[in-house]
């Protein structure tokens, strides 16, 4: 054991390193559990985020989200929201851009704010179902899931999702 301790004396410094970060590994380790918690506690269970349809969205972020609709979901999507371009004028516009700084360089849509709570459970429906098949396509499960729906999925070629 001497001798081992002997070739070991020059590189002290680099063990006792390794050692306390083999330490912070093992305390991040077991931190973890507690970071998914309050992530749980405080943006789930006390209504971090409320509605799955955003209240405003920018114009590419809305075409794209539309592609995975179904018809009837984008058409409720269309009612519900309005486009407002950049080169808006009046206090309406400057209100907006207070509010939302992405329509000064984008266009953007926001959600009418007269719907009532059972278009926006909709909403929060079309949004939701948009995003899982959004989902269920990155992963390349759409067709086996569309086919289980009961969908004609024949003319999907590579996997198309704007198809159906």
């Amino acid at each position: 054991m001497g001798v081992i301790l002997k070739y070991l004396k020059k590189f002290w410094p680099a063990i006792i390193l390794c050692v306390g970060l083999l330490f912070g590994q093992a305390m991040a380790d077991l931190f973890l559990p507690n970071i998914m918690s309050d992530i749980i506690n405080v943006g789930v269970q006390q209504s971090g985020i409320e509605r799955a349809a955003p209240e405003a969205l920018s114009e590419e972020g809305y075409d794209f989200l539309t592609l995975f609709m179904s018809a009837p979901d984008s058409a409720k999507a269309a009612s519900a929201y309005t486009l407002h371009n950049t080169g808006g004028v009046g206090a309406e516009h400057d209100k907006l851009v207070k509010k939302y700084p992405l329509l000064a360089t984008d266009n953007i849509y926001v959600i009418d704010s007269a719907l009532d709570e059972k278009d926006l459970n909709d909403l929060d429906l079309a949004f939701s179902k948009a995003g899982y098949v959004f989902l269920l396509w990155m992963q390349g499960d759409l067709i086996p899931f569309l086919n289980g729906l009961g969908y004609n999925t024949d003319s999907m070629a590579g996997g198309n999702s704007g198809d159906f």
